[in-house]
């Protein structure tokens, strides 16, 4: 609702809540906890406000939430952390914001129906299997900015035809 004053949540908001479909937050979100969703395995859409006043997606936030579909982020969006997607096996696509500036550790980890990713220029690394397990990916372009791949960054995508390396 629009008279909603809600600025922040803490860490483990709706862990488990396994009934949990749809959420929509308010445009005074400033910051969401890490583990946000946590398990929320039948959790299907989330709509975070275009104008949202967050820039972090804390860890865990989206973690085995296996039938959540697609993901606006916002622009504004500069950090994705650790295991922010992981397992988020219906998912098909998720766009990066032109700003980010870190994609951590397990960002996409498992996330085995996504097909194409563009990571932005802004990002100097992604983090140990970021693509790890992203069965259906095919497309995968890292741009020039990127100067670090970690461990495992892109390990178990068994039908990636192109990877574009960005000079």
């Amino acid at each position: 609702p629009e008279d909603t004053k809600v600025k922040s949540f803490g860490a483990y908001c709706f862990y488990n809540s396994t009934a949990l479909k749809t959420v929509e937050f308010p445009n005074t979100v400033e910051s969401l906890g890490g583990s946000f969703f946590y398990e929320c395995s039948d959790l299907l859409t989330v709509v975070l406000p275009e104008n949202n006043k967050f820039t972090t997606l804390p860890s865990r936030l989206f973690y085995k939430c296996y039938k959540l579909g697609n993901v606006n982020l916002s622009d504004k969006i500069t950090v994705i952390n650790s295991d922010a997607f992981l397992q988020c096996y219906a998912m098909t696509e998720i766009n990066l914001p032109p700003n980010l500036k870190t994609l951590a550790t397990q960002a996409l980890y498992g996330c085995r129906s996504v097909k194409s990713v563009v990571v932005p220029n802004g990002v100097k690394s992604i983090g140990e299997n970021t693509f790890y397990d992203c069965q259906a990916l095919e497309y995968l372009e890292i741009s020039s900015g990127t100067t670090y791949l970690a461990y495992g960054a892109i390990n178990t995508c068994p039908i990636l035809k192109t990877l574009c390396i960005k000079c």
